[in-house]
């Protein structure tokens, strides 16, 4: 009776396990090692519901596996088993398409095991086999979307880049305007009022003359202050580097700020990154006169290698607490906000590292071409 009983239990827990199987999405294998091919011996039944095929015509030899594989595969496979079989593999898994009774192709991933005897030698084969073709289709869909957006990106990139050009263009026509028309007809109505005023005959012309003259000097000077700040000349003619020395002099003499400068000249950098860098260093140069309490502060330009640049701004001021956001904003206001959107642009970054009592540290990192 007792052998009955573990009889039963043992019949119910296998057809308990064919259920499974039959039901699982992963068709089960068991190749028979033979010279030449691998007749199937066992083939679990869901088979049907993944190619079409059932298990008897799998076992009886009426379908084969090299027959059901796709054509554009089937060379990569067979070099693949030969080269796995040299280096003495006894597992391995491979992706490749295979024709269903009806002729449509799907992608399947098997997982493949070489079973032994007990003297060693291989017998069999096992392996289990998973439909993949709805993985496959949306792995290929992301890939494609992946490319897509990566075009996009570098559009954007490429018109941010142009926009940049675009307005330091406008920038330099402004200063050359200031400089060529505004400037040169203030200081030739300087001139004129200036020989009115060697021939005052009055007090009070004389006094008007005067305020006139003082008045146009003030235009005179602020116009080419702005033609200045708008675009220096030395980035004309200098560079990059003869430029962050104009600055370095120019912030001295303006806030008091003494600006330690290190580094060499950046070949191949177009003028308006050059422009662009000699913006964003003058800015985080202000941020050290509003808000670090210190009278010095160093910049340092880097190549990094032969398409990189990087410019590191450092004071030992008073600093700023919290994470990167909180420091871009605390530290730096609109305006490094702003500079580090910029730079995303053209692929560039913006760090900021501070810590309160010691300094600030900001590294901007670009690309050259």
């Amino acid at each position: 009776m007792k052998v009955e009983q573990q009889s039963d239990a043992e019949h119910k827990r296998l057809e308990a396990m064919g259920k499974l199987i039959e039901s699982s999405p992963v068709v089960i294998f068991l190749w028979r090692i033979e010279p030449g091919h691998w007749p199937v011996e066992v083939v679990s039944t869901n088979v049907q519901e993944l190619l079409g095929y059932s298990t008897e015509d799998f076992i009886s030899g009426c379908v084969s596996w090299p027959g059901i594989t796709h054509p554009e595969d089937a060379p990569r496979l067979e070099q693949e088993v030969k080269d796995l079989s040299a280096a003495g593999r006894d597992e391995w898994s491979q992706q490749y398409r295979l024709l269903t009774k009806d002729g449509k192709p799907i992608w399947i991933k098997d997982w493949n095991r070489v079973l032994h005897d007990a003297d060693g030698k291989a017998t069999h084969i096992q392996a289990l086999i998973m439909d993949i073709t709805l993985a496959k289709q949306l792995s290929e869909e992301l890939h494609e979307k992946n490319v897509m957006l990566d075009h996009k990106v570098a559009q954007l990139r490429k018109l941010a880049l142009e926009l940049t050009q675009t307005e330091e263009r406008e920038r330099k026509r402004l200063a050359v305007m200031l400089h060529d028309d505004i400037q040169q007809s203030l200081a030739a109505a300087t001139m004129k009022i200036s020989l009115i005023d060697r021939h005052a005959t009055s007090e009070e012309h004389d006094r008007m003359v005067r305020e006139a003259l003082d008045i146009l000097g003030e235009i005179l000077n602020s116009s080419r202050s702005l033609a200045t700040d708008l675009y220096p000349p030395v980035m004309i003619d200098g560079g990059f580097l003869p430029g962050l020395r104009w600055l370095a002099g120019r912030m001295k003499e303006r806030h008091g700020l003494k600006v330690k400068l290190s580094g060499e000249e950046v070949e191949g950098m177009s003028s308006d990154l050059s422009m662009l860098l000699f913006r964003g260093v003058r800015e985080l140069l202000f941020n050290v006169v509003k808000h670090a309490g210190v009278k010095t502060a160093s910049v340092a330009v880097n190549q990094l290698d032969a398409k990189t640049i990087q410019v590191v701004v450092n004071d030992h001021g008073v600093g700023c607490s919290g994470n990167h956001a909180k420091v871009l904003s605390t530290c730096g206001g609109l305006g490094l906000l702003s500079l580090r959107e910029r730079l995303a642009n053209i692929g560039g970054s913006l760090d900021v590292a501070s810590v309160p009592g010691q300094g600030t540290t900001v590294s901007i990192t670009v690309p050259i071409g």
